[in-house]
């Protein structure tokens, strides 16, 4: 009742998505862990959700000219304020440092990386201080195109380090990786980067759609937290 002049029963949210396991997948269990949580908020609001997947950069553009309503799970950053609300928070994740179980790695403050070679992503942000070690040649950094490359890198040791968020990286070595194999790879503890995903609604929707379905988004979400189902952390 209190939603029942914002939402109409079964109204469609069309929301683009890139492919990035576990989070967002066309082909993976409830599309995803953001996917699934992003389904059911909206469900208790009274809306159906819509996924079509995209190269990310093309998803971002096509909810930002308002062509779908919203798109996932994307970091908050200033840039992106003046084409999209946020909502809260759908998941938080660590990116760590993986490594070989046989090299002997530990880490404190970035002037302790200088000696290593680190392997990246290329466009990927790995956060300001590394960002910024990086361009003043404080660490060796070898980017790639693919997470999946530097993780054979990795495992063949032709580079150190390998920074990816912790889930992720664990889902790409199974997928990558045959069972003895991965075996030999781990993660440092410490985080590199503490990072929350949103899900962001395009400010170019007409009326106030935009605001409406993250108040919709953001009180299914709550419910879902309160009932013990879903937990941002």
């Amino acid at each position: 009742m209190l939603l029942a002049g914002v939402v109409q029963a079964g109204e469609v949210v069309r929301v683009a998505s890139g492919e990035w396991v576990p989070y967002s997948g066309r082909e993976i269990p409830e599309q995803g862990f953001c996917s699934h949580v992003v389904r059911e908020a909206f469900m208790s609001a009274g809306y159906t959700v819509e996924f079509e997947y995209f190269p990310w950069k093309k998803a971002y553009q096509l909810a930002e000219d308002g062509k779908f309503d919203a798109t996932l799970c994307w970091v908050e950053a200033e840039e992106r304020k003046a084409s999209f609300l946020f909502s809260d928070p759908i998941a938080t994740e660590k990116v760590v440092f993986f490594h070989r179980k046989d090299f002997d790695f530990d880490w404190a403050v970035f002037d302790d990386l200088a000696r290593y070679k680190i392997g990246a992503t290329l466009g990927y942000n790995y956060g300001e201080a590394f960002q910024q070690a990086e361009a003043e040649n404080r660490i060796v950094v070898e980017r790639v195109n693919k997470d999946e490359l530097n993780l054979k890198k990795l495992l063949r040791g032709r580079i150190d380090l390998y920074p990816i968020e912790f889930t992720v990286g664990h889902s790409l070595i199974i997928k990558t990786f045959k069972p003895t194999q991965a075996a030999m790879l781990t993660n440092h503890t410490r985080p590199l980067r503490v990072t929350q995903y949103h899900l962001l609604i395009s400010r170019a929707l007409p009326g106030n759609r935009a605001e409406e379905l993250r108040a919709a988004f953001n009180s299914g979400l709550r419910a879902l937290q309160d009932s013990g189902q879903y937990d941002p952390d």
